[in-house]
């Protein structure tokens, strides 16, 4: 404490000149300014020296005095918790901390530290564990996990009533013709590939090889080859014109079988209604179909393609990305790195709401509101919080930390103290010494001896 010095020196010119005094007294005798001082010096140094051991006596035992001295260390469970009260209760109540948010605009606040500060420290944290996330993912497991979830919903969805839903919007809307119009060019295209006719030879080589399973029927189809009275490779070219034939027909509205497909459609509509043992036939072959189409080999592959471009480097450096997306040039540059296209992805779509959320002057009351609510309950229930960390803080001090903690907060003004009582002292003892030498002895004493006598 820089005054602890000033006041012991302060004490120190108290007894030199009291000293002084007293030497000047013995050889002077009782000459007036003698005595006066050597009452003021008397009454300065009795005064720097009581407020000396006052003062002490607050924190430790003057001169070993045992009675009613090292106050703090003695009652420093009650100064704890006065402490603590006052802090708790006066200076951080609940009512002041809430009336001071109450000015303060948090949203306003968070914006100004995002614009200058927070795209930096964001796009650093997504540029440190972006890619960490990315090389945790296992594209099998990815895959496996999203083929359950697709089929396990796939398979609660029941078909039934949407065929019939799309079957009756479709004939109502006239999209019938539309889509079978389609299915045919489908056909038609499928069809006129150069592997078709092969296929339709190869079904009629598995038809020929059934109906030759003996001996005999063998040696005659062998004997109908030979004479070219069975031409396999003839008759697959006939069906092949056949069937293209049939299709393009087919294309005519008019066509009865057109027609009859088209009967078969609404019926098989009304059948849905009317026949349970259609949407249970239909829901099983759903179950199948769902059961035998493999997800999780194509899944493996776009997630595995998706990794590797998320996690490719952009072109853009750290400092350019930020400008580009805080639009704010100077502002958290850091330092000269690329961004992989996930982080830059990501960033990008949360700078799209975030432009947005500054200028939705709704929601940002709307968070304002919300926000101060939350505060003010964490407030309310966490309050004591404030007390408990100051008694947790001052009870692990020892009692000589505890001193040393109130003298460093405080000791500078309790050493002031000491110097007033000096100072105070001997301004008191002059003006007495004044009072009983120029008016109470001349004055009051003669007439108190006269009214005596």
């Amino acid at each position: 404490m820089k005054y602890n010095k000033f006041a012991n020196i302060a004490l120190g010119i108290s007894l030199v000149i009291f000293i002084l005094a007293v030497i000047l007294k013995y050889y002077l005798g009782d000459l007036f300014i003698v005595r006066l001082l050597f009452f003021v010096t008397q009454a300065a140094l009795v005064g720097g020296i009581a407020d000396w051991f006052a003062v002490t006596a607050l924190f430790r035992k003057p001169l070993g005095f045992p009675w009613h001295t090292a106050i703090i260390p003695s009652n420093r469970e009650k100064v704890i918790a006065s402490v603590a009260g006052m802090i708790e209760n006066d200076l951080l109540s609940a009512a002041s901390i809430k009336s001071r948010l109450e000015k303060v605009h948090i949203v306003n606040f968070f914006i100004d530290w995002a614009e200058t500060y927070g795209s930096q420290y964001f796009v650093n944290i997504l540029g440190k564990f972006g890619q960490q996330i990315l090389d945790r993912i296992d594209p099998v497991k990815a895959a496996r996990y999203i083929e359950k979830i697709i089929k396990d919903n796939a398979g609660k969805v029941r078909i039934t009533p949407l065929l019939k839903k799309f079957a009756a919007w479709a004939i109502e809307n006239g999209e019938d013709e539309k889509w079978l119009s389609i299915l045919l060019d489908e056909m038609i295209e499928v069809v006129e590939k150069p592997g078709t006719m092969d296929k339709i030879r190869d079904i009629l080589e598995e038809i020929k090889d059934e109906k030759t399973k003996g001996r005999l029927m063998k040696t005659i189809g062998k004997i109908a080859e030979i004479t070219n009275t069975v031409n396999l490779e003839d008759a697959a070219k006939a069906l092949h014109i056949e069937l293209l034939e049939v299709l393009n027909d087919l294309k005519n509205p008019e066509h009865p079988l057109r027609v009859r497909l088209k009967t078969m459609l609404y019926d098989i509509t009304v059948k849905l209604d009317t026949e349970p043992s259609w949407s249970i036939a239909i829901e099983a072959w759903k179950r199948v179909i769902i059961e035998r189409i493999k997800l999780s080999e194509p899944l493996e592959i776009l997630i595995s393609t998706a990794i590797k471009t998320a996690g490719h480097p952009s072109w853009q450096t750290g400092r350019e990305f930020i400008n580009m997306v805080t639009g704010a040039v100077g502002h958290g540059a850091g330092k000269d790195r690329e961004v992989s296209l996930f982080v830059e992805w990501i960033t990008s779509q949360l700078s799209n709401y975030w432009n947005h959320f500054k200028q939705d002057r709704k929601m940002k009351h709307r968070v304002e509101k919300y926000a101060k609510k939350m505060i003010f309950q964490i407030i309310e229930t966490e309050h004591n919080l404030i007390g408990s960390m100051v008694r947790e803080t001052l009870g692990a001090l020892t009692n000589e930390d505890l001193n040393r903690f109130i003298e460093d907060k405080a000791g500078n003004d309790l050493q002031w103290i000491r110097v007033n009582g000096s100072v105070v002292g001997s301004l008191v003892g002059l003006i007495i010494f004044l009072f009983v030498n120029l008016f109470y002895d001349p004055v009051v004493v003669p007439f108190i001896k006269l009214w005596v006598m």
